[in-house]
């Protein structure tokens, strides 16, 4: 295989054949267009096999019609959704995309260079993001991975946002004592349902703010490899499993807890198992303005994030319910890893 450009993104070229392959996501990124270029095991299953093996993964590629009515199979792998496009394979899925109406990606950006970046990636040097950066201290992603709307992430934001708005409203202490999960109410049997009611619950704006932005940022990664309804389900268990995990912490408190985190934290753990290598970047600012960038890849990132949870909870910080990070994490990660075993095993 030779590296090639191709419309700004970097694909593999067999000097033999004159096929193309793509990593996930990257033809969509190349055409510009918006369309689903990803496919799940199960999607896959009964499809047939190829002659064809993915570069990545060393499993089988299996065909599949690129979009239902399109007459274009291509091949694809049930583990990372790579695909192999045979010659002339591509102007033909771009032609009917285009045809079918499919809107635009993303719109290209110029960077501080003078060059075109790549649709699909976020233009990290931009005045915007800096000064995005500068107000909140959040990590930007750089890599934007996903291809479609997300419905199950944005409902999740409204809700959360709509519940803060009336809480604030009607009397927000009176509405954490009301919702929030104590642990020691639910180990003598007490206000059960706050292992939901407190996962939709926030302190107020920023603690708002910081835990819809992850949500976002990730979730809809996350959502489009699991779908919609599955998402929701998984994001309501990690929430569970970190209340459960605060509950087992800190047992004798009578302090409520609320908020989303430890559900986040469930789908970030889930987003480094599924995207490993989606680039961050992080500004540490100095004086007014002045600043150094730090880009890291995910498993990085969100890596050490956990583990610093872990030593908070360990050293009993006050304040943050550690524990619940650390609890969501592990139960989104091992979901996410029992998910990309279970479609293997059906390829192999």
């Amino acid at each position: 295989m030779r590296l090639l450009q191709m419309h700004g993104v970097e694909v593999d070229l067999c000097p033999d054949c004159m096929g193309t392959w793509y990593d996930a996501r990257e033809l969509s990124r190349a055409v510009g267009l918006r369309f689903r270029d990803t496919a799940s095991g199960a999607a896959l299953a009964g499809a047939r096999r190829t002659a064809h093996r993915c570069p990545s993964c060393a499993i089988p590629l299996y065909e599949r019609e690129i979009d239902r009515g399109a007459g274009i199979l291509v091949d694809q792998c049930p583990q990372c959704s790579g695909l192999f496009l045979d010659r002339g394979e591509f102007s033909r899925i771009q032609g009917h995309f285009r045809g079918r109406g499919a809107p635009a990606r993303v719109k290209r950006t110029t960077l501080a260079s003078g060059r075109a970046d790549a649709p699909g990636e976020v233009d990290g040097d931009s005045f915007g993001i800096a000064f995005f950066q500068w107000l909140t201290r959040l990590p930007v992603e750089l890599d934007v991975p996903q291809t479609l709307f997300p419905p199950a992430v944005m409902t999740l934001v409204v809700l959360n946002a709509v519940v803060l708005v009336l809480a604030l409203f009607y009397g927000l202490r009176d509405w954490i004592e009301a919702l929030g999960l104590v642990p020691a109410d639910v180990l003598a049997g007490r206000r059960l349902y706050t292992f939901l009611t407190s996962m939709f619950v926030h302190a107020g704006p920023f603690h708002l703010i910081g835990n819809m932005y992850f949500l976002y940022i990730a979730g809809d990664n996350v959502e489009e490899k699991f779908g919609p309804l599955r998402f929701l389900g998984f994001y309501l268990l990690c929430g569970v499993v970190a209340d459960l995990a605060h509950v087992a912490g800190t047992a004798h408190s009578t302090l409520p807890s609320v908020g989303a985190s430890g559900a986040v934290a469930g789908v970030l753990g889930a987003y480094l198992v599924l995207f490993p290598h989606v680039r961050f970047r992080k500004r540490w600012f100095y004086l007014l303005w002045e600043n150094v960038t730090f880009d890291f890849p995910a498993y990085m990132y969100f890596g050490f994030w956990v583990a610093m949870q872990v030593v908070f909870a360990l050293m009993g910080v006050p304040g943050v319910a550690w524990w619940a990070h650390v609890g969501g994490f592990t139960c989104g990660a091992l979901i996410a890893a029992c998910v990309r075993r279970r479609e293997r095993a059906r390829a192999a």
